[in-house]
């Protein structure tokens, strides 16, 4: 999906009328929305920070630093090591709420980095990012657009060669691989796969 800063500055607009002083966006679609780029969440800490004003930071484990770096233009990017941990790296953003204020958080962020979050800022109200993020996303850019029209002809060009090899006796997984080999004779990626 293709970078576009003005999804970051969509949400932050969205935030502010929402009340809330920022969102965290987890490795998730969400993130690939607002920036063009995700890993696969896993253990590691890795967030978008999307204060309600000011310049969003991608938070990333150093691990992917250089990937992040080279995909991502439109926000600023931040790592952390193993050794040391993600929490020194993102107090500094937290710290104008201490004392308060609300934070949006992505619905599929793991439960154990929202309980730390939550432990380093005790005085914010964690919310769920859910209806901020539909509201934002079910509205379609010109990208967007474009986007989906490449996906669903992708998609009839798949269903109109895949059709030759169904046959009696085909396997559920065997039609699946025929369907799989041709959206990868397309060039698709699994970012849209919907």
């Amino acid at each position: 999906m293709e970078q576009s800063p003005e999804r970051v500055i969509r949400l932050q607009s969205a935030l502010r009328d929402a009340g809330a002083d920022g969102a965290v966006i987890g490795a998730t679609d969400h993130m690939r929305y607002l920036v063009g780029w995700t890993e696969p969440p896993g253990e590691r800490f890795m967030v978008l920070w999307v204060p309600a004003s000011g310049e969003p930071v991608l938070i990333v484990p150093a691990l992917y630093s250089d990937d992040a770096r080279r995909a991502v233009t439109t926000v600023a990017i931040t790592s952390w090591h193993d050794n040391a941990g993600w929490h020194a790296g993102v107090e500094p953003l937290l710290s104008a709420l201490l004392r308060g204020g609300t934070v949006l958080v992505d619905d599929d962020l793991g439960a154990g980095h929202l309980m730390d979050l939550q432990s380093l800022a005790p005085s914010v109200s964690w919310r769920s990012c859910r209806a901020v993020m539909a509201a934002l996303r079910g509205i379609k850019d010109q990208d967007e657009l474009r986007a989906m029209e490449r996906s669903a002809a992708m998609a009839d060009r798949v269903y109109d060669r895949t059709l030759a090899a169904l046959r009696p006796g085909i396997t559920e997984l065997e039609l699946q691989q025929a369907i799989l080999k041709e959206f990868v004779a397309e060039g698709a990626s699994s970012a849209w796969a919907i």
